[in-house]
């Protein structure tokens, strides 16, 4: 029998959209962390205030609400290639107050450090599905910058057209 991959909002993470939706104070997602759960995947709850055993936690990069859903929110983190040698099982979504308002069962992600053969950026990206996304705020590392292929080719176009009119503008 195969654990089931979901991510639902805590207990914790309810009460707060609720706050929310009532005019309180919108939720600002800060951090994401994942966790081995001690090896074995399991089925998150919404009584739960923390993961069964963290080993990475790392500031949002992005966060994005899906085009068809307005209420499905995907949040992103980046594990850089010097963290691992552990395998994933869990996941967990934290608010500026450090209180985790979404849990979540991922599949086993292996993730290698070199030492282990092999290295790699690993972006997670839990979707969590909220009553508003509207209402739900973003805070960004800083220090944590990645651009998509996509946009690193349009930039890359864009900069050969800019040439091109540059040189031709110059007579060359």
């Amino acid at each position: 029998m195969s654990t089931p991959v979901f991510m639902i909002p805590t207990m914790v993470g309810e009460a707060k959209i609720a706050a929310m939706l009532a005019g309180g104070d919108p939720l600002t997602i800060t951090e994401i962390a994942v966790g081995d759960a001690n090896g074995a995947p399991y089925t998150p709850v919404r009584t739960m205030t923390v993961l069964v055993n963290e080993v990475f936690r790392a500031g949002v990069l992005s966060l994005s609400v899906d085009p068809d859903n307005p209420s499905l929110l995907a949040i992103e983190m980046v594990i850089p290639p010097e963290e691992g040698g552990w395998t994933m099982n869990e996941i967990g979504v934290f608010d500026a107050d450090g209180d985790m308002v979404g849990i979540g069962s991922i599949p086993s992600i292996p993730k290698p450090i070199l030492g282990e053969g092999s290295v790699l950026d690993l972006i997670v990206r839990p979707l969590l599905l909220v009553t508003s996304a509207a209402s739900v705020v973003l805070s960004v590392d800083p220090l944590i910058v990645t651009a998509s292929r996509k946009y690193v080719d349009d930039q890359i176009a864009a900069l050969k057209d800019e040439s091109r009119l540059w040189a031709a503008f110059n007579g060359r």
